[in-house]
């Protein structure tokens, strides 16, 4: 009896012990990270832009533990290097990714780099990947537990399954002749498709026996151009119309502000900056004919072009709304951190500029969403004076996840969980907020001197632009690089200098339909404070000079 007595001790004691442990396992929190393409920070209502284009995001993201981040920068405003150096945690100067042809696999100096999925797999979080997250074929296939976009596997009968259900409706848009729905580009699930596939995902990781926390990385693409959307998601041009003033830039800009280095190669110097709304000032996806057929006047460019991208956001929300149901459908709601963002920014032809790859505010700043339920506090919006890096984010996310100090040294960027959390207690208690954490922003772009030697790889790119934003200024500097990289970091190498002062050119432009616009630091005020000029430049120096530089990579793929 005695001995039957001390077996069922010694089974309740194991049982006990198995409870505890999973009951400790769980309160590791899940994390969903989700990426859109090629979507700037005033085109979000929390952050300044128009009503009714994200509800899901403005919903969620208005919960208590919410975080909305006024002012986080790119640290490369172009899809695969913004994407590497987020994934990664390292800077395009190290990573050697600096054009959408490049993979970062191929630097020597990569093996044993782990990307942010491969971190959280390694410390015992279920990872899954759908979308473009990394950029094409730059996905390291080591880091995922489960991947369920087309790339890897996944047929197209889902996608006409949900066709002949009619949870996708088909249709034409105005601008594309071509059908929506199981439309993919380079393998990727169309957008709603993709979210009902993450959805499932989701409902099969929470009837899996081990209850390993999940980190699900999701990545949508209906605003990258060309814009294919669904009639029922666009929005009427009357909310875009008018809606952007076209204000003629400075004309002592440097000549390589906005002058892409591949897009068009074979633009002349003048390029963007010029004052003809002909064909010579529009990006090569225009004048090769892409949503608008034939030119006429650039204001109904730009309208149209700002159409097409809301109405294709406006989907992206949508399909963001039905991920983010999901989480409260398993009952993973209050257990799962959330983060979003998009890889860069957007110009709608504002100082002639257009589309990405610009040292400017209109292309570095993005939306950068968090909510850590955790935190517990009513949602806000970080001050004005904080600025970060989206580099931060493989630090900051394993800092809120408990496994910061897992992290390899070598990876950059800075752990941001600390200032949030301070942050947050403060709102609570209705205390002082703490300083911040960070006060500027560091970004780069690369240019060619001879546009026609311009290459899909970094080679004979000879003209660096590296840009640093704080709250009152923008500096961007450009000197001279050999392959991509600088060497030389003194002021004698340098080629231009831009400076531009936001308490004269308005942070927020404001327009009839009641959203703001972010300032298109359009005067060149370097003349005017060289002193701040000569300091920034030291920042950059600072930021820069000292990272290991990575040789020339092959091109890789499109």
């Amino acid at each position: 009896m005695a001995l039957v007595i001390n077996c069922i001790t010694i089974l309740v004691a194991l049982l006990s012990v198995v409870v505890v442990t999973v009951a400790e396992a769980r309160l590791q929190s899940n994390l969903l990270f989700i990426m859109s393409e090629t979507a700037r920070a005033d085109d979000f209502e929390m952050l300044g832009g128009m009503k009714g284009i994200t509800p899901s995001m403005t919903r969620f993201f208005s919960q208590r533990g919410s975080i909305r981040v006024s002012q986080a920068h790119v640290d490369f405003p172009l899809c695969n290097p913004s994407r590497t150096a987020i994934m990664l945690g390292r800077d395009p100067d190290a990573t050697g990714v600096k054009t959408n042809f490049l993979d970062w696999k191929s630097n020597p100096e990569a093996d044993g780099w782990r990307t942010l999925p491969g971190l959280l797999k390694d410390n015992g979080w279920f990872t899954m990947l759908g979308g473009k997250v990394f950029h094409r074929f730059t996905n390291d296939i080591t880091s995922w537990s489960r991947v369920f976009d087309s790339d890897n596997g996944i047929d197209y009968k889902q996608c006409h399954n949900d066709r002949k259900a009619k949870r996708i409706r088909i249709g034409k848009n105005q601008f594309f002749p071509q059908t929506v729905g199981c439309f993919t580009r380079t393998g990727i699930l169309p957008d709603l498709t993709l979210a009902f596939a993450a959805q499932s995902e989701l409902k099969r990781w929470s009837q899996r026996e081990s209850k390993d926390p999940f980190a699900m990385f999701v990545g949508f693409d209906s605003p990258h151009t060309p814009i294919r959307v669904n009639y029922k998601y666009q929005i009427s041009m009357k909310q875009v119309s008018s809606s952007l003033p076209l204000v003629e830039p400075s004309r002592n800009r440097a000549e390589f502000a906005v002058d892409y280095s591949f897009d068009s190669p074979k633009r002349t110097k003048d390029g963007v900056l010029g004052s003809d709304p002909d064909r010579s000032s529009l990006p090569v996806f225009v004048k090769a004919g892409g949503p608008f057929g034939a030119i006429g006047p650039l204001k109904a460019h730009r309208d149209a072009l700002r159409h097409l991208h809301l109405s294709g956001l406006k989907q992206t929300d949508s399909a963001m709304g039905i991920v983010l149901s999901t989480l409260r459908l398993i009952g993973e709601l209050d257990n799962t951190i959330v983060v979003f963002l998009t890889d860069h920014g957007f110009a709608y032809g504002e100082t002639r500029a257009w589309e990405k790859d610009l040292p400017l505010d209109i292309a570095t700043r993005v939306p950068l969403l968090f909510r850590i339920p955790s935190l517990n506090v009513t949602a806000f919006n970080t001050p004005g004076n904080f600025i970060m890096n989206t580099i931060d984010l493989y630090r900051t996310i394993s800092g809120f996840l408990g496994v910061g100090d897992k992290v390899d040294p070598s990876i950059g960027g800075l752990d941001r969980s600390g200032y949030f959390t301070s942050l947050a207690e403060s709102r609570r208690l209705g205390t002082s907020p703490p300083p911040p954490a960070s006060t500027m922003a560091f970004s780069q772009v690369i240019r060619c001197t001879n546009p026609d030697k311009c290459a899909e790889t970094t080679t004979d790119t000879d003209v660096v632009g590296y840009t640093v934003r704080t709250e009152m200024f923008r500096y961007n500097v450009y000197l001279h690089a050999v392959d991509g990289q600088v060497t030389n970091y003194t002021r004698t190498n340098i080629i231009a200098e831009e400076l531009f002062d936001h308490r004269l050119d308005n942070l927020t432009i404001y327009n009839p339909n009641g959203a703001t616009y972010q300032g298109h630091e359009m005067t060149n005020v370097v003349s005017q404070f060289p002193s701040v000029a000569k300091d920034l430049f030291e920042m950059i120096l600072a930021r820069f000079a000292t990272i290991p530089k990575a040789k020339t990579l092959p091109r890789a793929g499109g």
